[in-house]
């Protein structure tokens, strides 16, 4: 098959894994992205069965509906794949900022009132991992949101020096 078969054939398929994966590596992030991932694979498995189905006689259409799901199975492996190491950088970022956060408090006897007391760049680290740090009643609260979730965050509890899942 020459290329230009190949885009004719499967154009919308190749088009819009084309969008999420530059999406995804555009903005650098998964975040909140696959939230909607039972959805899609639930309407991937429904159409990949109906095409199985529909085409069960026609060794073309199989060939081109097996094309369409190589495609789509490629860009969701990679899109978890992306996600998971998003989650594993994000929680390596955020666990050096925990442990800068608590040696000025060992250094100092206090809680930073910034992340820049501390010795962080916490725009960057707002813009790359949405971490967010402040003060309230003189306790800190570190936190970061679930790579895979919109609502979902996790919270730093700098007692017990650990990190706590907190679903919405």
């Amino acid at each position: 098959m020459r290329w230009g078969g190949l885009f004719v054939r499967h154009g919308a398929s190749l088009a819009v894994c084309s969008l999420l994966l530059v999406h995804a590596l555009w903005y650098r992030t998964v975040f909140w992205g696959l939230m909607l991932s039972p959805l899609v694979l639930l309407f991937f498995l429904g159409w990949l069965i109906y095409g199985a189905l529909a085409y069960r006689g026609d060794p073309v259409r199989w060939r081109c509906l097996g094309a369409k799901a190589l495609i789509w199975c490629a860009t969701a492996a990679f899109l978890f794949a992306l996600n998971g190491h998003q989650r594993e950088s994000a929680r390596r970022e955020a666990d050096a900022v925990a442990a800068k956060i608590a040696g000025h408090r060992a250094r100092h006897g206090a809680y930073p009132v910034s992340l820049a007391e501390a010795g962080v760049d916490a725009e960057a680290l707002r813009q790359q991992w949405k971490l967010r740090y402040g003060l309230i009643d003189q306790r800190p609260f570190l936190f970061y949101p679930a790579p895979a979730t919109l609502f979902d965050k996790y919270v730093y509890d700098f007692d017990r020096a650990q990190w706590e899942y907190r679903p919405d």
